[in-house]
């Protein structure tokens, strides 16, 4: 994979039936949360009628696009932290590790997948606009309809799953 800063037209067009084979960088999130009467759950978000893409549907939290800084320089942790931050208002308890690299073919980005634990419960009203809903959920647990993205990625959230927190 070779990452340079491109214009968003290259991603735009792509929506027209363009494949200039540039796709932007996202991150995605495996959210850990330890639940005192369940054991290990992730936290899932179902996506806003208002989101450009997978509206309606629930995914695994976090997500979101990657910019760089105005240096250039790209802190993936630090994104995928913000992003959990914005989506749900918590706060990773460690550092998230990255585990993959997922394709969404659906909206066309490469998406680096962590593994990461929350600090606390889950939030009972998503803080933002992108989801309607957030539960804790198990990877068999995941609510119809999912996205693509969240599908690809169950046999990772078993394995996230089987290896708990701490």
């Amino acid at each position: 994979m070779h990452l340079a800063p491109t214009s968003y037209r290259f991603h735009a067009v792509r929506r027209l039936g363009f494949d200039t084979g540039v796709r932007p960088l996202g991150i995605k999130g495996l959210a850990v949360v330890d639940d005192a009467a369940q054991g290990p759950r992730l936290l899932a978000g179902r996506r806003s009628a208002a989101s450009a893409s997978y509206p309606g549907c629930w995914e695994y939290l976090p997500g979101g696009g990657v910019e760089p800084d105005p240096d250039g320089r790209v802190d993936l942790v630090e994104v995928v932290r913000r992003e959990l931050h914005e989506e749900t208002g918590c706060e990773a308890r460690i550092d998230p590790v990255a585990l993959a690299v997922l394709e969404d073919r659906v909206v066309g980005t490469w998406e680096v997948v962590f593994r990461m634990e929350i600090e606390g419960g889950t939030p009972s009203e998503p803080p933002g606009w992108e989801h309607d809903e957030l539960r804790l959920v198990g990877p068999g647990d995941l609510p119809m309809p999912a996205s693509d993205a969240a599908t690809d990625l169950r046999p990772l959230a078993r394995q996230v799953l089987a290896s708990g927190t701490g």
